[in-house]
């Protein structure tokens, strides 16, 4: 499996992990991995460790019928 990650990102996913499951502070994280405290404190608090698209999930387009008629040809 290929992992990418955008060109900001500071942790992979195995330190994520890491990062949730250990009983140290936030401090103590932060320095080891040569992360923020804000950044320690998202993944301890986070549901899941896994990245997430920063791509809206719904795009915000409003086609007319005769345009979606155009696109549904169009595509056949």
């Amino acid at each position: 499996m290929k992992l990418t990650l955008h060109k900001n990102a500071t942790t992979t996913i195995a330190i994520r992990q890491i990062i949730k499951e250990s009983s140290l502070s936030a401090f103590a994280l932060a320095k080891k991995y040569g992360i923020s405290q804000t950044t320690v404190a998202r993944w301890k608090n986070s549901e899941s460790v896994e990245y997430k698209s920063s791509r809206p999930n719904n795009l915000n387009i409003t086609l007319t019928p005769e345009q979606e008629d155009r696109i549904c040809f169009k595509r056949k």
